[in-house]
Parts: structure tokens; sequence; C-alpha cells
């Protein structure tokens, strides 16, 4: 009799068990099924739930309201058994996210044009580098903007198009509109890249403003 109370004893005094379910593994995986990031590193660290190890559970959903999120997050784990929710816990785990950018290999100087020479690629986790150059492709018909040190990540906003067009250049402009297309000439009153819309003064003197579409070219739609 003592020998049966001692063993109900101590099976009372054990946590519930998770039927044995590594708790970490199966939140973190949850979590990484739920990123965002694709062709980006994430790692998943400093997994908390309070209050999980005293539960019986064979499965783990884990529902975070912002996927995005990195750094320090909240999620709610869904606890089941059995395919039943049994219990909700919030917990929190550090999210780090990395991607491959481009850093400069030397010292860049303003306008100057770059190529694969000039860069390398590394991963640089993205709460660092939010809108950091991610391929050799963003670099098509672009200058660099501002003077950018070497070992610098290539920000986006380090980079411009290329001018095409100079100020004070002849151009062609093309009217167009859905029923009819003109062909005429102006003056460049400013540079602009393809894509970037500048102002042009027509030969009657009239002030336009158009997209630059190729050297020497501008649309003008209306």
């Amino acid at each position: 009799m003592k020998k049966a109370l001692l063993i109900m004893l101590l099976v009372l005094a054990l946590p519930a068990l998770s039927y044995g379910l590594d708790a970490d593994s199966e939140i973190r995986a949850a979590l990484l099924k739920v990123s965002p990031w694709n062709g980006a590193k994430v790692e998943v660290e400093e997994i908390e739930v309070p209050g999980i190890d005293t539960e019986r559970f064979d499965a783990i959903e884990v529902r975070l309201s912002n996927p995005k999120a990195i750094g320090k997050v909240a999620f709610l784990t869904v606890l089941k058994r059995d395919g039943k929710e049994i219990k909700t816990l919030w917990g929190s785990a550090r999210i780090r996210v990395y991607r491959d950018t481009l850093v400069a290999l030397r010292a860049l100087k303003m306008k100057s044009k770059l190529s694969a020479d000039d860069v390398k690629l590394v991963s640089v986790e993205v709460k660092d580098a939010p809108d950091a150059v991610a391929s050799l492709d963003e670099l098509e018909g672009m200058v660099v903007r501002r003077p950018v040190p070497a070992g610098s990540v290539i920000k986006r906003d380090y980079l411009k198009p290329e001018s095409i067009v100079k100020k004070g250049e002849r151009v062609t402009v093309w009217l167009e509109s859905k029923s009819i297309k003109v062909k005429t000439a102006a003056i460049a009153s400013e540079d602009g890249g393809r894509g970037g819309v500048i102002a042009a003064r027509a030969v009657s003197g009239r002030e336009i403003s158009g997209v630059v579409t190729g050297p020497g070219e501008l649309l003008v739609q209306f």
C-alpha cells in the first residue's frame, strides 16, 4: 500500500509530458515554416514559452501576427492533443534574418559606374541593411549617387540611374495618345536617367515634362 502511494505521489510530482516532443524544435520549425523571407537565411533563437513544461500535448501550432517581424517577436503557441486544441500560451523568440548583399571592395566615387570587380557578395543581417542591393543585376544602368567608403554595404539610395540625356542636349520628343503619335524636338532642361521624368523646352518655347526612354529621347503621354 505504501509502495503504491509512493508511486502515485511521484507521478503527480512530475511535470506533464509532451509525448516525446522537443517543444523548442517544434516551435522553431513552425516559425521557419511561416517565414516569408524567401532566399534568405533565417535563425530562431531564445525561444521562451512560460508554462509549456506543465502541459500534455502531441502537436504544436504557432500563430505569428506579423510573419515579417524580426528581432524579438511574440507569438501564440497553440497546444494540441489528439487533433484538438487544449491550450494557448504566449511565447517569444528572437528571429534573425540574413541575406546576401553587395559590399564595396574599394572607395566608390560619385557618378562612377559599378562592375563586379568593385563589389563582393556577403551575408548581412537584414535589420542592419534593410534596403541593401542584393545582386549585380540591380547595378545595371546605375551610377553612384554619393561617395561610398570601402567595406560599406551598398544601399539602393546610394545609387541612381545613369544619365543618358544631358542638360542642354537636343532631344527627340514623342507625343503620344491613344490615337496619335507625333515626333518633335526639344532641349533638355536637366539631366535624366532611363525611366526618369525630366523637363525640356520645346521649339515653340513651351516647357514640357517627359519620361526618358533612351539616349536623347523623351516620351510625353496625354
